[in-house]
Parts: structure tokens; sequence; C-alpha cells
């Protein structure tokens, strides 16, 4: 048999990168980009201690973004999984630049995720405080956990079967037949009262 090389016989193997004999030390193109070029001197410390993606580790070209809002504030670009606390710092807005280029103290700390493998962001991470603030504090630290769980569902508010709980939709939204006033499939009365009895009439 031939190995990837096309050599019979031989042993050459594709890497995780799907490179034939590669060495698996894959080069990925940055996703998240932070907000600032140069850092301001007031920082926070972030320290992840974990970043799982349906119970797996993410792992080598994976990025966990941090974000204050729309804001990008520190990006942790993987080259494996986390085996050891992954320290990064973060800065805080300066106050005398006009863009906004650093977390707003007192704003809630957000993670997102971008999965190379699937080419997907991921939001709505899961957040556990190990310590510290959940919020982003001048001159301070937090450590935390990090997980994201798929759960399928209709994510369209607008369906009748709309799940709150639901972050990957699964296209199974069901919507308002026309002749029906309710998702409970009650129609108006003459007295254009929906699902009413008609007791308003004279």
């Amino acid at each position: 048999t031939e190995d990837c090389a096309g050599v019979c016989g031989g042993d050459a193997e594709v890497d995780e990168c799907g490179v034939c004999g590669g060495d698996n030390s894959c080069e990925y193109v940055p996703y998240f980009d932070t907000v600032w070029d140069e850092m301001y001197s007031t920082l926070m410390a972030v320290y992840i201690e974990s970043a799982e993606l349906d119970g797996d580790d993410l792992g080598n070209g994976d990025e966990v973004g941090i974000f204050d809002g729309d804001a990008c504030v520190g990006v942790a670009r993987l080259d494996s999984p986390i085996d050891e606390t992954y320290q990064i710092f973060v800065p805080a807005d300066n106050s005398s630049t006009s863009e906004i280029d650093g977390y707003i103290a007192g704003n809630p700390i957000a993670f997102l995720y971008w999965d190379v493998s699937s080419q997907t962001v991921y939001s709505d991470i899961n957040i556990t405080i190990i310590s510290g603030s959940s919020t982003y504090q001048d001159f301070a630290n937090t450590t935390v956990e990090l997980s994201y769980d798929t759960i399928y569902g209709c994510t369209d508010i607008e369906a009748c079967n709309y799940s709150s709980d639901a972050n990957t939709d699964d296209e199974s939204c069901e919507y308002l037949d026309p002749y029906y006033c309710s998702c409970e499939m009650e129609v108006l009365d003459d007295c254009g009262i929906c699902g009413g009895n008609n007791a308003d009439m004279d």
C-alpha cells in the first residue's frame, strides 16, 4: 500500500494540520483582533484554568477571546489544550484617546470561542469564577473555567416552540398558522378577542 505521499510501503502520515508528513506545527490565521495596538498601563489579569467545547478541550489553533461588550480586549491563542493555567493581561480603556481601546471598569467580563476545525464562533460561554471578580477591575485578577455545551432547539423567538435554553438552531421551529391568532390554535371571536367567547357582545 501507498502512504499519503504515494510511496509504496512508506510511512508518511497526514498530521493534525492536514499536511502529509507534517509535524503538527500548524500555522493558523488569527481570528480575534483586539481593540488596542499598545496596552494601556492600567491592566487586569485573567487566568484561564480550562476551556472546553462540548466536553472536549480547545486545542491547537483555537482561540478564546476576552470581551467587554463588542470590544475584544484580549485573546488567548492556543497551541495545545490548556493543561496549566493560561495567564493573559487585558488593558483598561485609555480615557485620553477618543476610541475605546480597552475594558471599562465595572463592566461584565465575557468570553467567545473560535473553533478552527469548524470555523465557528461560539458565544454564551459558561463562566465559572474560581476566584476574583466577574466584572472588570483595575489592577485585579480573576480565575475562570470556561465551557460551552451545544443545546439544540428552536432559537427563533417568533416561533411557537421557541426554546430559551437552546443555543444552536436545529430547524425545528414551528410558526403560527394564519388561521389562528395564537400558538394554542385559538381564533378571534366576533368581538375581535383572541380565544374569546363573544362575552362582550350586546
